[in-house]
């Protein structure tokens, strides 16, 4: 979850709210009963992504084991004689359902 601040109108300054995604049957459930509704997008600009420049070995985790990250690999994994894989019964329901 990531707080929200309203600001603009004098009944929301210095009031937070949370910011929640909610699923699109949610939406029309509220509009049916009547709330207000309001839909908005945020996406960050280039001058908000603080990922550019940053690279692999800056990760403190990366620092901390770097006998797992090494600085040049030697090429792909060798080739194994048996290929993962998970055999799926047709028609069978999914384990869990992310609701």
């Amino acid at each position: 979850n990531e707080t929200l601040v309203f600001r603009g109108a004098e009944n929301y300054i210095g009031r937070e709210s949370r910011l929640t995604v909610i699923s699109c049957s949610k939406i029309q459930e509220y509009r049916v009963k009547g709330c207000h509704v309001f839909l908005a997008q945020i996406s960050a600009t280039k001058e908000d992504d603080k990922s550019e420049g940053k690279q692999v070995k800056d990760v403190p985790i990366v620092q901390d084991f770097p006998e797992v990250f090494p600085k040049n690999f030697p090429g792909l994994p060798p080739a194994r004689p048996v290929e993962f894989q998970i055999d799926l019964i047709p028609g069978a329901a999914p384990v869990a359902r992310v609701t």
